[in-house]
């Protein structure tokens, strides 16, 4: 399936959905799909990875497990960041007043899938 196609039945399946990007673990996007400038997509796209790079190292200085999404919200924005095999992620950007039970459920299925795609 085709990367594009995934991230948009996801966006348009959250009541509130602004656009997704799929990035890999040097915080370069795969793919993006979205109602926002494709460079502000990209570049809140790192913010989000250098995020879950703070938060994994926060993990493991605890020796937890099972790290597997973040929900951050800032400026009239929420963000779900999901890991993916690979070190690969998956952001979704909404507004702040989005279903984020929606968005937590559309994430999943859609990480069901790209991990599938991720060789």
């Amino acid at each position: 399936m085709p990367f594009t196609k995934l991230l948009s039945e996801m966006v348009r399946a959250v009541e509130g959905g602004q656009g997704a990007i799929f990035m890999d673990g040097d915080c370069e996007y795969v793919q993006y799909y979205g109602h926002i400038d494709s460079f502000q997509h990209k570049l809140l796209g790192a913010y989000q990875g250098i995020l879950l790079a703070m938060v994994r190292r926060a993990v493991e200085k605890l020796q937890c497990t099972g790290l597997d999404k973040i929900v951050t919200e800032y400026e009239n924005a929420r963000f779900v960041t999901k890991m993916l095999k690979r070190e690969y992620f998956l952001v979704v950007v909404m507004r702040v007043e989005a279903n984020l039970g929606q968005a937590l459920r559309e994430v999943d299925r859609t990480a069901e899938i790209l991990n599938r795609e991720i060789a």
